[in-house]
């Protein structure tokens, strides 16, 4: 047999770890290839398989941690087959059940991907992607060969379609035998110091908004004739590095003749590198509802998700800003309030816990001292927390939330020589002031085929508050059962959920308020271009009312009291219908029409009787046209209401 000429090329790869989906090759050194031998492969007709199995083995093995890749996304596309959660197009409404997929066949060959994790936040949901591909060629043993691709932190914006970039990692490096062996195409995975300067090392895209309100009365003027608000978004990228920069910028605090204990004018920057997120400036963060969430500081925090098992968050800043009362009944005086915290979080397959720390206190020493009347003391607050799930079977999860917190309404009061028996009490200096409270919630949630039914209860104890939030309901106790389903080939999602609330869990107060509540959503996706929502609500509040039992003693005719208790029943009802079509999807044009329909019904009955002024119903329709010219970035809206 005759050979052809063949010169054999092989590759030493040089690897690092790096972010998540992490396998990270930074160089390539090609053996038996001089500086000018072209850079292409000679396949050759050899009789004797060069690229053989073993040689696969030994130049294409996966180290441990593309292994642990690998493996998580071989599990996340085996429970979607389980599901068989596939939809035509993803949006944010849709990630009420994970995973959850796409699936596409062109020619041979299909494409999978897969949507395993997803964060929601105001303006997209940031999620975690699989793709998979099996391709024709398999190993020696007649074994397909697959491909898998992974991507963090993908943004899919609430209005449709991917927010910024969004980048498919190769896991690993693949090699695929061809012509029986003879020649070897080789895949390269991860990122590659090579592409530097090739592709866009550096973005700057950002935007701005603006709102004046000019304001002219013949009356006395009870505002400025003009305010302006500016506000906008800067995000410098540089690789795997990006830089979020933020900003408010208003008048309307100059035309304030009174102080604020915080700043109308905000700057905050988002740093992040890889698995570090850091936030610095007018920032806010959210560790869980009863500890801190989302309450303005002006400070830094740092969040740490490597792609182990540990996840950590701190944060540091001044809540309140020192405001001395200068006499103004506008005026909230208020004392210096600093704020720490931690999370810590231990995440597994099959369970995760976590703990939460948050402390805050105001120093006395900030501003001078207030007139008692404005009711204004200096605090101390140390909120503890632990959380944990566990899945009991492997469509069958446990969560569990425990919080107390200590709360000392004012600093200045006597200090206590014993220590309380609440877990906050013994990191906390207890006063006269001092008490300590706590909130728990527990849910239970099961997924089968295409749905899912969960089962939760929460109990807010009376008088239970943190000074990581702005305003808390407490006093409470909530039992709500939730369920959702896909029907009609993945064209049609279905959600309810029916809850029932009480309130004076201790009998102190006047009133017993007691809550029932159900509400319905639907999602229809009739095609590619008509998408079809719906919504109904009903909250019915039920009131009983004690009477004051001194004019009770004081009625010269007890015998006309037929009650010691009224009832009061409210009953609202929303529904809501939106319909959305896209009329033109193309590359340089997109059009859509929008038609929402909503409904808004109130009642107030007492005694069961619903007297005239006490009932209204509200309707309101809108047509809005939108018009967008991708390619500058140019959208145009046209709406009637």
């Amino acid at each position: 047999m005759t050979l052809q000429t063949f010169q054999s090329v092989k590759a030493s790869i040089s690897k690092e770890t790096d972010s998540l989906l992490n396998k990270k090759t930074v160089s390539r050194v090609f053996d038996g290839l001089g500086d000018n031998s072209p850079n292409y492969f000679s396949i050759s007709s050899h009789a004797i398989s060069e690229f053989d199995q073993n040689y696969i083995n030994r130049n294409f093995s996966r180290d441990t941690i593309t292994n642990e890749q690998v493996g998580i996304a071989q599990t996340v596309f085996e429970k979607l087959e389980e599901t068989q959660n596939y939809i035509d197009l993803i949006s944010s409404k849709d990630f009420a059940i994970l995973p959850i997929g796409v699936k596409k066949k062109i020619g041979t060959i299909t494409y999978t991907m897969a949507i395993n994790k997803a964060k929601i936040m105001p303006e997209y949901t940031e999620v975690t992607a699989f793709v998979h591909i099996r391709i024709p060629q398999s190993e020696n043993d007649g074994t397909p060969i697959e491909l898998f691709f992974g991507a963090d932190n993908i943004k899919i914006s609430h209005q449709g379609g991917i927010y910024g970039d969004a980048n498919l990692v190769l896991l690993g490096d693949i090699g695929i035998p061809i012509n029986g062996g003879n020649g070897l195409v080789a895949l390269k995975g991860g990122f590659d110091l090579e592409t530097l300067g090739k592709g866009k090392a550096f973005k700057l895209d950002g935007g701005i908004s603006s709102n004046g309100i000019f304001y002219n009365s013949n009356q006395e003027m009870g505002r400025e004739p003009f305010t302006y608000f500016l506000q906008g978004n800067l995000n410098i990228s540089f690789y795997q590095f990006s830089m979020p920069i933020s900003y408010s910028y208003s008048n309307q605090g100059e035309q304030l003749n009174y102080n604020l204990p915080f700043n109308i004018n905000r700057l905050s920057l988002h740093p992040k590198y890889k698995w570090v997120q850091g936030h610095a400036g007018s920032v806010a963060m959210s560790f869980s509802p009863y500890t801190l969430n989302g309450h303005q500081f002006t400070g830094g925090g740092v969040e740490l998700t490597p792609n182990g098992p540990w996840k950590v968050s701190v944060m540091a800043g001044r809540m309140l800003k020192a405001t001395e009362f200068d006499g103004d009944e506008q005026t909230i005086p208020a004392f210096q309030r600093m704020g720490y915290g931690v999370k810590v979080g231990y995440e597994q397959e099959k369970y995760s816990a976590g703990v939460i720390a948050f402390y805050a206190k105001d120093d006395i020493n900030s501003i001078a001292p207030v007139p008692d009347e404005q009711e204004i003391a200096p605090k101390e607050n140390l909120v503890l927390s632990l959380e944990g799930s566990y899945k009991l079977l492997s469509n069958l999860q446990l969560n569990a939330t425990y919080a107390t917190s200590g709360m000392t309404q004012d600093l200045r009061a006597e200090v206590l020589d014993s220590r309380p028996s609440n877990l906050a009490g013994l990191f906390l200096e207890d006063r006269i002031s001092t008490e300590y409270f706590d909130a728990f919630r527990a849910g239970l949630d099961y997924s089968f085929d295409k749905s899912t039914l969960g089962v939760a209860y929460e109990r807010i104890a009376p008088g239970y508050e943190t000074l990581g939030a702005y305003f808390f309901n407490n006093d409470f106790e909530n039992i709500t059962v939730n369920s959702s389903t896909v029907l009609f080939d993945n064209k049609l999602n279905l959600a309810f959920n029916i809850g029932y609330q009480r309130d004076n869990l201790k009998n102190q107060k006047e009133r017993s308020m007691n809550r029932t509540v159900g509400s319905l959503n639907a999602t229809y996706n009739a095609s590619e271009l008509l998408t079809i929502t719906g919504s109904y609500s009903n909250f019915t509040t039920f009131t009983n009312a004690r009477v004051d039992q001194f004019e009770v003693i004081n009625d010269d005719n007890l015998l006309d009291d037929q009650y010691d208790v009224l009832d009061y029943k409210q009953l609202s009802q929303n529904a809501n219908i939106n319909i959305n079509y896209i009329l033109s999807k193309k590359e340089d044009l997109q059009q859509n029409i929008n038609i929402n329909y909503a409904l808004a019904d109130v009642s107030n009955a007492e005694d069961g009787v619903v007297r005239i002024g006490n009932a209204s119903t509200f309707h309101n329709g809108n047509v809005s046209y939108t018009m967008g010219l991708p390619n500058k970035n140019v959208n145009i809206t046209t709406a009637l209401n």
